[in-house]
């Protein structure tokens, strides 16, 4: 029999385990993949010719499109990927029908159509990782023009690219842009895209693009209809984390960047967070680096434009997303688990929450957005085991999507936003001089400038003269004035934001 003094400490956890558990829904899930065709003889055709095989089929991204968040009518919509691993995959991109299969799954409908989706045709779409919905309605697709990509023969058809359909006007396709053979490698994989946008009307736009296999991030700017390159050792995979055992399942996998996570939006810059697949660290720069093209010329990236954390996570990470406030979620693979970071906070163990953990809903996320800031959708699956031997087994779940409401996941946390200002801040970190404690250094608190502004360090409160056009930085150090150096002012010829670091 249980102590009575210790009953109530176990029924405490319990309760706290069952709310735990019961934050996310799983409104859809599937034990395997099957499309709304043409009709069933096109579908048997497609089955002996080997176009078609559930087995080799891996629900990737997820990404939901509501009109009511634009002020628009109409039924919600919700976006999956299945990548082009092996031959046996029809359709790359998808909408969930409101058909069902015998099972109770949702019946995936081509987006936009059949045709669109023609490996002859390189005006249509050949493989897409993953998507994006920006703040205008507007979907991004970032295809990598490649097939069979899980096989040791991959075969590029055509360019990489960016297409982008007007979701408020009928799909319409208002940009597309390829990326030129000059910015890639032959073994380039585009696979993550993560949209910054401006503007209300979504007029000053750029994207940065993760080369998960060219170690590199390209960054597309809208305005210009132009791209580059952008190179750093923190794109890389890290040897020590190429090795994965997930849920029994056990592969090498040498992914390099993988995740992207744009912070808010603070006098004209956001910080920009990304990671590679096989490592346990975070890095960040600011956007106002990215969109710089001339750093970045001649492949000679200053080691000091770019900052990584000092403290690990315990497991690898695929996808990540960050909310306005600055709050930042990411999967944990190994322990089947979400975590958030109070991005005001440093990068470290003790500042991370396990906000939720299921070992059978929450494995392998390799998919996840947050829409109109409130609702986190996140694609889950067994990916770990289709990996492994190539094929999911369609006798049990292998793919779910999830959905929350941050205000319910963070609740009561160090990442819920409600408990805090967030309002003004941007990390400034290894911009400052040396001799300064700099992680998690704050760039624009409340009220303040781009022309100065106060920083709160580790246990260093200091003053700094931070802005354009100024040739010496100083600072005040508990007190005492510390000078950081003559600075140089990186301007972007694009657009008209800048940052300051010292030399």
């Amino acid at each position: 029999m249980v102590p009575y003094s210790l009953l109530i400490p176990l029924l405490l956890c319990l309760l706290v385990a069952i709310l735990v558990e019961s934050r996310f829904s799983v409104p859809y899930e599937w034990k395997s993949v099957d499309f709304t065709w043409p009709s069933s003889r096109t579908r048997d055709q497609a089955i002996q010719n080997g176009r078609y095989d559930p087995t080799k089929i891996a629900i990737l991204d997820v990404d939901v499109y509501d009109p009511a968040n634009y002020g628009h009518n109409g039924p919600k919509r919700v976006f999956v990927t299945t990548p082009k691993f092996q031959p046996g995959v029809p359709i790359t991109l998808s909408t969930l029908s409101s058909k069902q299969a015998q099972d109770g799954s949702p019946l995936l409908e081509p987006f936009p159509s059949w045709s669109s989706q023609n490996e002859k045709d390189c005006e249509g779409i050949i493989s897409v990782y993953r998507t994006q919905i920006d703040e205008c309605g507007r979907l991004w697709v970032l295809d990598t023009g490649k097939l069979d990509t899980f096989t040791a023969t991959p075969r590029k058809l055509c360019s990489p690219q960016i297409v982008v359909y007007d979701l408020h006007r009928g799909d319409k396709v208002i940009l597309r842009y390829r990326f030129p053979d000059s910015q890639l490698e032959e073994n380039s994989l585009l696979i993550t895209i993560a949209v910054d946008t401006r503007n209300a009307q979504c007029s000053k736009q750029f994207a940065y693009i993760a080369d998960v296999n060219g170690y590199k991030m390209l960054v597309y700017d809208v305005d210009r209809r132009e791209s580059w390159p952008v190179t750093s050792n923190y794109f890389y995979p890290d040897p020590k984390y190429g090795f994965f055992d997930l849920n029994g399942a056990q592969f090498d996998l040498m992914d390099g960047l993988f995740g992207i996570a744009l912070g808010p939006l603070q006098n004209n810059v956001r910080r920009v967070h990304f990671h590679s697949l096989a490592s346990v660290k975070e890095a960040w720069t600011f956007s106002s680096i990215l969109l710089n093209q001339t750093l970045f010329e001649n492949n000679n990236t200053p080691t000091k434009l770019f900052s990584l954390s000092d403290f690990d996570r315990s497991s690898q990470s695929s996808s990540e997303v960050m909310s306005d406030e600055g709050i930042l979620f990411f999967p944990l693979l190994k322990s089947n688990s979400l975590a958030c970071w109070n991005s005001k906070t440093v990068y470290r163990q003790e500042n991370f929450e396990t906000i939720y953990k299921n070992d059978q809903t929450f494995q392998f996320v390799s998919g996840m957005k947050l829409v109109n800031n409130k609702d986190l959708y996140v694609l889950t699956s067994r990916l770990q085991n289709y990996i492994a031997t190539g094929v999911s087994d369609t006798t049990q779940v292998n793919y779910r999507i999830l959905s929350a409401k941050i205000s319910d996941l963070t609740r009561k946390t160090s990442c819920d936003v409600a408990r805090f200002d967030f309002t003004g801040y941007l990390t400034q970190d290894a911009f400052v001089g040396s001799n300064l404690q700099h992680n998690n250094v704050n760039k624009y608190p409340p009220g303040s400038s781009t022309s100065s502004g106060y920083f709160n360090a580790q246990g260093s409160k200091f003053t700094s003269f931070y802005g354009h056009n100024k040739k010496q930085s100083s600072a005040v150090d508990n007190g005492n004035r510390v000078n950081t150096g003559n600075s140089v002012n990186h301007f972007s010829n694009s657009n008209k934001e800048a940052i300051v670091f010292p030399n």
